[in-house]
């Protein structure tokens, strides 16, 4: 039940910052960082998993996953 959760919860990540929740891990999870403390935000999931969708040019919304066990496994195929 909790990889549903994750997966809202990256989505709603990737579309409210408008970048891949790697990239935003990537900046938050460095100690001393100004993005530090979204990871306390509620409903913010700051794992790799989440990324914001483009059509024409413009925002419509973001895609979540959650579950697999590991994101490398996948690009390896």
């Amino acid at each position: 039940m909790h990889t549903l959760d994750a997966a809202i919860g990256k989505a709603r990540t990737a579309a409210s910052w408008r970048e891949s929740t790697t990239s935003i891990a990537g900046r938050a999870m460095k100690p001393g960082s100004a993005d530090e403390a979204i990871v306390h935000l509620p409903g913010v999931v700051v794992i790799g998993g989440g990324m914001p969708i483009d059509a024409g040019g413009q925002r419509v919304g973001a895609n979540g996953v959650s579950g697999a066990p590991n994101g490398a496994k996948w690009r390896q195929q």
